[in-house]
C-alpha cells in the first residue's frame, strides 16, 4: 500500500525474483552411543555461484561428531541427548541461508525396515509394518515430511491406508523407547504411489488483455484434468482436456493446484504451479470514485499499472462544477453543484507516449437540498406554522439558519426542525435566505418571501348596487388581509334566482323578484379556517312584484267567476298571460281582472305578467280549482210558490278575498237551500231594483252582489221541480 501527497492510499503490487541458496533437508536421522554416525545436508542456490558451503552457526554438535562444509555429518559419540543446532549454507556469491535441527543421540536403538518402502498404488489399499531393535515400548511418529494422501502412521509403526494421489513422497519417521528417552531413532522413508503423472513442469505467463492458450502434459494419455485448489484470474479457465486458455484483466500471481485423473483407475495426481499474470498498461481506478461533498474539498487520486507514471486529462464530458483534473492524475476542489456528473478521461503511457487508456468515471456530489418551493402567507396577529422540507444524501444530521434578510417580527426559524413558527405583528412581505447544513460541513441555501397580512375584512360596502328584476345581476366581493377566502351566506336571504359563489365571492343571477334585501356575508380565511370577517349588505330589486297568492279562490262550473291580480310596483303595470290559459278565463291586461265562467270542473294552472313602464316584469304561476255545480235533492218540497223577478247587474274591478256559505230555510216547510257564494268587493256598481214577489223581498243600490242572484235562481228551480211533482 503506497500513500500519495494528497494523503489517500493505493495498493501496488510488486513482483521480486530473489536470487540465494536454499536449504531443502527438513530433518537429521538420530544417531546411536558408540556407532558411526553420518547425515547429509542438501541445499541448493539459484546464483551464478551456486556451490554451498556449510557451517554450524549456532549450537553444539555431540561430542565426537562434526560438519564438513559439504554438509557431511560424520563421527562417533559416546553421549546421549538432543542437541539444537543451527546450519548456514553459503554460496559462492556471499548469499547464505539458516535452518535449525534437532540432532537426537539414544541408545543402542536402530530402525531395521529399509528406506524404501513398498511401491503403492493410487486406490488401492496398502499396509506397511515398520521395524526396530534395542529397546522396547516403542512408539512411532512422523517427524517432518508428509506420507502419500490417504495413507497413516500409527504409534505402533503401522502405514496403512488407501493412497489417492500418485507421487514419490519423502518423510522422516521417529522411533522412542518409552523405557529410555534417549532411545530414540529416526529415518528416512520413501514411498512411490503409481499412477498418472504430470510431466508439465512449469506454466507459462500470461498478459492482460492478451489471449493465450497452453495445454498441460502428463501419462498415461486421456487424463481428465481440473483445479483442485486455488483460483484462477478471473477469465481463465482449465478445461478437463488439460487447456489452460482465455484472456484476463487481472494481474499477479496465482497459486493453484492443477489434478489430473486417470479416467480408466480412476487414479489420481496432483502439482502446484504459480501462474504469473503480467499487466498491460491501463487504468486500474474504479469507474465509481469516492462521492464529494457539497462545498467541502475533495481529492481523488487516478492509477494505471504497466507504467510508472501517466499523463492525464479529460477527453469528454464535464467534471462536477468546481472540481478540476491535473496532468498528475488527481481530481481535486471544492464542489458547488449537487448531483452526478459523468466523465472519460486519458491516461497516457510515461513509459511510452503512444500507449494510452480511456477510463469513464463517475463522481457524485452528495449534500443537501432544501424542496420547500414556496411560503405560505401570514396574517396579523395569526399564529402562523410551516415546516420547510429538506434532505441530505451524505449525512442524516441537518440544522437551518437564516444567513440573509429579516423573518417577520414574532416569526422564529428552529434550528433542528426548519419550522417556521409564531405570531407575526406587523403586515407586509419580507425576504430572507435560509441555509440547510448537513453533518459533513455541505450546505445549500435558498431565498423565499414571506407575506404577512393584514387582518381579514370584508371591504365592498353596503348598500349593493341595485338590481332589476328578470335582468342578469353580478358584483363581486373584495376582502383584505387574505388572497384566497371561501364565502357563505350566514343570515339573510338573497333575491330569487341570485346565487353566491363560495370561491369567488361573486353574487350572480337573475333576480325574479322585487323587493329589499337584506343578508349578512361570512368570508373565512382558507389558509386559517379560524379567521373570519362578517358583514351586512342591503340589496334592492327594482321591478313590479306580484303579491296575489298563488293560490286563486275557488269557482264553480256554470257561475260567473272573478278575481283581481295585484302587483307592488313603483310603476304603472299592465297585464299579460304567459303560456296556455284555460278558454274560458279572460285577463285585464289595464286592472288584472281574471273572469269567466267555468264550464268543467278541475284545477286549472296559468301564469300571469306584470310589466311596468320601464320594461321589467314579474311572472307568477296560479292553480284555481273549479267545483261542480250543485245538485238539488229530489225529495225537496216546496211550501210556497215563488214568483222571482230577476233583476240584472253589471259589476266591474271585483276582487275576491274570501268564501263563505250561506242558508236559507223557507217559514213555510221543512226545505233548507245551501249555497256557497263569494263575497266580493265591488269597486263601480249599477244595479236595477230587484223584487221577489213570492216574499216581498226588495234588493236595491248594489245590496244584493252577483252571488245573491244565484241563490235566487237556485230558489226558483227549486219550486218549479216542486210544483212539477204537484202536477203528476
Amino acid at each position: 500500500m503506497q500513500k500519495t501527497a494528497s494523503g489517500t492510499t493505493t495498493n501496488v503490487e510488486y513482483i521480486f525474483n530473489i536470487t540465494g541458496p536454499e536449504i531443502t533437508t527438513t530433518a537429521l536421522e538420530s544417531g546411536t552411543v558408540g556407532t558411526d554416525y553420518t547425515a547429509q545436508l542438501a541445499g541448493s542456490s539459484n546464483s551464478a555461484k551456486p556451490t554451498l558451503t556449510w557451517t554450524v552457526s549456532s549450537g553444539t554438535l555431540p561430542t565426537g561428531i562434526s560438519l564438513k562444509t559439504d554438509g557431511q555429518f560424520t563421527g562417533t559419540t559416546t553421549t546421549t541427548g538432543s542437541f539444537a543446532i543451527t546450519v548456514r549454507a553459503t554460496d559462492g556469491s556471499g548469499a547464505w541461508v539458516e535452518k535449525a535441527f534437532s540432532v537426537t543421540i539414544g541408545t543402542a536403538i536402530g530402525i531395521t525396515t529399509d528406506s524404501t518402502l513398498p511401491a503403492a498404488t493410487t486406490n488401492t489399499a496398502y499396509k506397511q509394518i515398520l521395524l526396530a531393535s534395542g529397546a522396547g515400548n516403542i512408539t512411532w511418529s512422523l517427524v517432518s515430511g508428509a506420507l502419500p494422501d490417504g495413507l497413516t502412521l500409527d504409534s505402533s509403526g503401522t502405514i496403512y491406508g488407501t493412497p489417492t494421489i500418485a507421487g514419490t513422497y519423502v518423510f522422516f519417521v521417529k522411533a522412542a523407547s518409552a523405557d529410555d528417552a534417549y532411545a530414540v531413532a529416526i529415518k528416512s522413508f520413501t514411498i512411490v504411489v503409481s499412477g498418472p503423472s504430470i510431466t508439465t513442469t512449469a506454466l507459462p505467463s500470461w498478459t492482460t488483455g492478451v489471449a493465450n492458450s497452453y495445454t498441460m502434459a502428463g501419462t498415461p494419455t486421456g487424463l481428465i484434468w481440473s483445479i483442485s485448489s486455488g483460483t484462477l484470474p478471473t477469465g481463465l479457465s482449465l478445461s478437463s482436456a488439460g487447456v489452460l486458455s482465455g484472456t484476463t484483466s487481472q494481474y499477479g500471481t496465482y497459486r493453484i493446484t492443477i489434478k489430473a485423473t486417470d479416467s480408466t483407475t480412476k487414479n489420481a495426481t496432483e502439482k502446484t504451479y504459480t501462474l504469473t499474470v503480467s499487466a498491460t498498461f491501463g487504468i486500474t481506478t474504479g469507474s465509481t470514485l469516492a462521492s464529494a461533498q457539497l462545498r467541502s474539498a475533495y481529492n481523488q487520486s487516478l492509477s494505471v499499472r504497466g507504467a510508472d507514471k501517466a499523463t492525464w486529462s479529460v477527453l469528454s464530458g464535464t467534471l462536477p462544477d468546481g472540481l478540476a483534473l491535473d496532468s498528475a492524475g488527481t481530481i481535486y476542489g471544492t464542489p458547488t453543484t449537487k448531483g452526478t456528473s459523468t466523465f472519460f478521461l486519458k491516461a497516457v503511457s510515461g513509459d511510452d507516449a503512444a500507449v494510452s487508456a480511456i477510463g469513464s468515471f463517475t463522481i457524485t456530489v452528495q449534500g443537501p437540498v432544501i424542496t420547500t418551493s414556496t411560503m405560505t402567507t401570514g396574517k396579523v396577529g395569526s399564529a402562523f406554522s410551516q415546516t420547510l422540507e429538506g434532505s441530505s444524501d451524505g449525512s442524516s444530521t441537518l440544522y437551518w439558519t437564516v444567513t440573509d434578510g429579516t423573518l417577520p417580527d414574532g416569526i422564529t426559524l428552529g434550528k433542528a426542525t426548519g419550522k417556521l413558527s409564531g405570531t407575526p405583528t406587523t403586515a407586509g412581505s419580507y425576504t430572507f435566505t435560509v441555509r440547510l447544513t448537513d453533518g459533513n460541513g455541505a450546505w445549500a441555501e435558498k431565498s423565499y418571501t414571506l407575506t404577512v397580512n393584514a387582518t381579514l375584512a370584508i371591504t365592498t360596502t353596503s348598500p349593493l348596487p341595485g338590481a332589476k328584476v328578470n335582468t342578469v345581476y353580478k358584483q363581486t366581493m373584495a376582502v383584505s388581509g387574505s388572497s384566497s377566502v371561501t364565502w357563505s351566506l350566514l343570515s339573510g336571504s338573497l333575491p330569487a334566482g341570485i346565487t353566491l359563489d363560495s370561491t369567488t365571492g361573486v353574487l350572480y343571477g337573475t333576480p325574479t323578484e322585487a323587493g329589499n334585501y337584506i343578508f349578512f356575508l361570512q368570508a373565512t380565511d382558507s389558509a386559517n379556517t379560524s379567521v373570519k370577517a362578517i358583514s351586512g349588505f342591503v340589496l334592492t330589486v327594482d321591478g313590479p312584484a306580484i303579491t296575489t297568492d298563488t293560490t286563486l279562490a275557488e269557482g264553480t262550473v256554470g257561475s260567473t267567476y272573478t278575481t283581481t291580480l295585484t302587483a307592488k310596483s313603483s310603476k304603472l303595470v299592465t297585464w299579460s298571460k304567459s303560456g296556455s290559459w284555460p278558454d274560458w278565463l279572460s285577463l285585464n291586461t289595464k286592472t288584472g281582472v281574471v273572469s269567466g265562467t267555468p264550464t268543467t270542473a278541475g284545477t286549472y294552472t296559468f301564469t300571469a305578467v306584470a310589466t311596468d313602464t320601464a320594461g321589467l316584469y314579474a311572472e307568477k304561476t296560479f292553480t284555481l280549482t273549479v267545483a261542480a255545480a250543485a245538485t238539488p235533492s229530489a225529495s225537496t218540497t216546496a211550501t210556497t210558490a215563488t214568483t222571482a223577478t230577476t233583476a240584472t247587474t253589471a259589476t266591474s274591478a271585483t276582487t275576491v278575498t274570501t268564501a263563505k256559505t250561506t242558508t236559507t230555510t223557507s217559514s213555510s216547510s221543512a226545505t233548507t237551500v245551501t249555497t256557497t257564494t263569494a263575497t266580493s268587493t265591488t269597486a263601480t256598481t249599477a244595479t236595477t231594483a230587484s223584487t221577489n214577489a213570492a216574499t216581498g223581498v226588495t234588493h236595491n243600490d248594489g245590496a244584493v252582489p252577483a252571488a245573491a242572484a244565484l241563490i235566487l235562481c237556485a230558489g226558483l228551480i227549486t219550486v218549479a221541480a216542486i210544483r212539477r211533482r204537484k202536477n203528476r
